[in-house]
């Protein structure tokens, strides 16, 4: 079992895509079965466990937040994201992450 090790980028990716499931699920207002994606996820990642995938899931919804964009609504913002996750989510799904306004 992993613990305490940074995720890597082939986790990254696999989590960020099963949260734009549920993103593009909640956008088309389309019920979804978060568990159910979560169990079908985990076995993809390096033993990760269940709340480490919640927290990561987490981590998300603040990257989109910190940008001003839509999160899923049942993943309240975690801070403390790898820089690396919120670049991977620019370039995986730009559609999801508008341009932060530079402020003065």
């Amino acid at each position: 079992m992993t613990t305490g090790k940074p995720w890597t980028d082939d986790e990254q990716r696999i989590a960020l895509l099963a949260y734009a499931i549920l993103l593009d699920a909640q956008t088309h207002e389309i019920k979804t079965n978060k568990a159910a994606l979560r169990r079908a996820t985990l076995p993809q990642l390096d033993g990760r466990s269940a709340g480490s995938y919640e927290f990561k899931m987490c981590n998300i919804s603040a990257a989109l937040q910190d940008r001003g964009a839509d999160y899923v609504t049942g993943y309240k913002p975690r801070s403390g994201y790898q820089r690396s996750l919120a670049d991977m989510l620019h370039t995986m799904r730009p559609d999801l992450m508008p341009a932060k306004p530079v402020t003065t």
